[in-house]
C-alpha cells in the first residue's frame, strides 16, 4: 500500500499536478486537472499502447494545450504507440503522424495526416475540414448536407451525402485501396474526381502590335463539390478562360475536358447535369422583355425537358431557392421590372433549373451594392454547399476568394502565375504579383 501510495504521487507529478491532490475527490478538480488524473490512471500500468479517446472534449484553450503537450511529452519518454480518437482536428493535426477517417463503422480515408488534412482525397474527409473553423477561421462554416443513414450491405455508406455520387455507388461497397503515395480511399471512383480540367490554353485577340494575348499556356482543374476562385485584376484575362473553359469561346490551342469529354462549343452547356455559366451583368444576361417563368424555364423549353407542367414546377423551385416569389403575379412580371440583384438572382435560377455539376460565377457581384452582393454570394455559397455541385468564381476580389473558396489561381497577363489551397495562396504567396495583390487596401486578412 505504501509503494502504490509512492507511485500514486510519483504519476500525479508526471503529469503535472501536485502530488498533495491524491487525497482530494473528483469533484474538488477542475475539467483539465481530472484529465489529468484519468492520464495518470492510465500510464499507472506502464502501458506500450495508450488508447487516447476524445483526450480534449469539453476544455478550455487553455487545458486543450496541457493535455495535448503532456501527452507528446509522455508519449516521448516513455515511449508507448498512442492511438488517438478525436473530432478535433486541430487535436488530429498536433498528435498524430497518421489518420483514418471513419464514417457510419467503415473507414473511408486513410494516409499521413499533414497529406490528408491539406488534400482529402474523400469527399467526406473534404467535408469534415470545410466544417472546421480552426482549419479555416476567415470561411463561414459549412457541414455536410443530409443525416447518417444507415446503408444497405451492398452499398457506399456515404452515398447519400455525396456529392459526386454515381449509380454505381449504390450498388458496391467499395473497398479500402491505395490510390496514390500510400494514401488510402473508399470509394468506386477512387476518391474526388477532377470534374473540369483545361491545360495549355492559348488565346489572343487581334494580330500584330494591337494583339492582346488573353490566355497563355494557362492550365487549371475543378474537382467534384469544390470551389475554385480564380482571380486576378481587371484586363488579366480571368473571363476569356472562363469563357474557354464553358465552351462560350474557343482557344487557339489546348484542350478542354468535363468528366473526360472533350469540351466542344455547347457540348456541356446544352444539357442536364453539365456546365452552366452566370455572367457578371444580370441587365445583358437576361432578355428584359421575357417574363420570369419564360425566363427561367427557356433552357427546358428548348430541350423540351418534361411536360410542360414539370417545367414550370422545376423553375417555380429553383426561384424559391434563390429566394425570390414564385407565385402567379411575380412569374408573369418582365425583367426589366425588377432590380439588378432580383435580376441576378434570376440569371442564377436559371442556370440551376439545368441541374449542372459545375457552375462557373464570373465576377457576379461586381455590380451590386454590398449589402445586395453579401446575400447573392452566402445564398449562392448555400446552394453549392446543398446542392453539391462545384463551382468556379471568377472575382477580382481577394477577400472574397478567401471567404468562399477551397482552392485558388492567380491569373496575371493571361497567365496562371500561382496556384493551390485558399490558405497557402492568400497566407504564404510565393509570387510577388500575388503579394501585390494582397498588400492592396482591405484585399484580405491573415490567419
Amino acid at each position: 500500500k505504501a509503494a502504490a501510495a509512492e507511485k500514486t504521487r510519483r504519476l500525479l507529478e508526471m503529469v503535472g499536478l501536485r502530488a498533495s491532490w491524491s487525497d482530494a475527490y473528483p469533484h474538488q478538480l477542475s475539467g483539465g486537472m481530472r484529465q489529468k488524473a484519468l492520464v495518470a490512471m492510465a500510464l499507472s500500468c506502464d502501458p506500450e499502447v495508450l488508447l487516447v479517446d476524445e483526450p480534449t472534449m469539453a476544455l478550455d484553450a487553455v487545458s486543450k494545450r496541457e493535455i495535448v503537450e503532456l501527452l507528446l511529452r509522455l508519449r516521448a519518454e516513455r515511449g508507448f504507440a498512442m492511438l488517438v480518437i478525436s473530432h478535433e482536428l486541430p487535436v488530429v493535426s498536433a498528435m498524430t503522424s497518421r489518420v483514418m477517417v471513419m464514417y457510419s463503422g467503415s473507414v473511408l480515408e486513410e494516409g499521413p495526416t499533414e497529406a490528408l488534412l491539406k488534400d482529402p482525397l474523400h469527399p467526406y474527409t473534404r467535408g469534415l475540414i470545410s466544417s472546421s473553423p480552426s482549419v479555416n477561421p476567415y470561411r463561414d462554416m459549412w457541414g455536410i448536407p443530409g443525416e447518417v443513414v444507415v446503408a444497405g450491405e451492398k452499398q457506399c455508406p456515404f452515398f447519400n451525402r455525396c456529392t459526386q455520387r454515381v449509380d454505381g455507388c449504390a450498388g458496391e461497397l467499395p473497398a479500402l485501396k491505395t490510390v496514390r503515395d500510400g494514401r488510402r480511399v473508399a470509394c468506386i471512383r477512387d476518391g474526388i474526381v477532377t470534374l473540369l480540367g483545361g491545360s495549355g490554353i492559348d488565346k489572343t485577340y487581334g494580330a500584330g502590335e494591337r494583339s492582346v494575348a488573353a490566355c497563355v499556356d494557362c492550365s487549371l482543374e475543378v474537382r467534384a463539390g469544390e470551389v475554385c476562385a480564380l482571380i486576378g485584376e481587371s484586363g488579366s484575362g480571368k473571363t476569356t478562360l472562363a469563357e474557354i473553359l464553358s465552351g462560350i469561346a474557343r482557344p487557339d490551342s489546348g484542350e478542354v475536358l468535363f468528366e473526360g469529354r472533350p469540351v466542344r462549343g455547347n457540348s456541356e452547356t446544352s444539357k442536364t447535369g453539365g456546365i452552366q455559366i452566370v455572367f457578371q451583368d444580370p441587365l445583358s444576361a437576361t432578355n428584359e422583355h421575357l417574363t420570369i417563368e419564360e425566363t427561367v424555364r427557356e433552357p427546358l423549353d428548348i430541350l423540351r425537358e418534361g411536360t410542360k407542367t414539370e417545367r414550370l414546377r422545376v423553375a417555380r423551385e429553383a426561384l424559391k431557392n434563390v429566394q425570390l416569389p414564385s407565385d402567379e403575379d411575380f412569374l408573369k412580371r418582365r425583367c426589366f421590372m425588377l432590380s439588378g440583384g432580383q435580376r441576378q438572382r434570376v440569371a442564377v435560377a436559371r442556370a440551376l433549373v439545368m441541374r449542372p455539376k459545375l457552375l462557373i460565377a464570373d465576377e457576379i457581384s461586381a455590380m451590386l451594392d454590398p449589402s445586395t452582393a453579401a446575400n447573392m454570394l452566402r445564398l449562392l455559397k448555400g446552394l453549392q454547399n446543398s446542392q453539391g455541385f462545384a463551382m468556379l468564381f471568377v472575382t477580382h476580389d481577394l477577400a472574397l476568394a478567401q471567404k468562399i473558396a477551397d482552392r485558388v489561381y492567380v491569373m496575371r497577363s493571361g497567365r496562371i502565375v500561382e496556384h493551390g489551397p485558399t490558405e497557402d495562396v492568400l497566407g504564404s504567396p510565393t509570387v510577388e504579383y500575388t503579394k501585390l495583390l494582397m498588400s492592396a487596401p482591405g484585399a484580405v486578412r491573415s490567419a
